[in-house]
């Protein structure tokens, strides 16, 4: 995907650039993915994955 497109995702649905690589991953996996296994695939730590997908659950509400 072009970061233009990235771009228009983050901005219609005001999500944060670690929230829309989360929401692809989750998207393109075919099984449940544990907190650790998106952890390691965003390269970040499970305490932010775990709030960055809180977060973005909830703010669309």
């Amino acid at each position: 995907m072009n970061s233009t497109l990235k771009d228009l995702f983050i901005y219609l649905y005001d999500l944060s650039p670690l929230e829309l690589d989360l929401l692809f991953i989750l998207i393109r996996n075919k099984k449940s993915t544990t907190l650790e296994e998106l952890a390691k695939k965003v390269d970040r730590d499970k305490s932010t994955v775990f709030r960055s997908a809180k977060v973005s659950r909830f703010r669309n509400l």
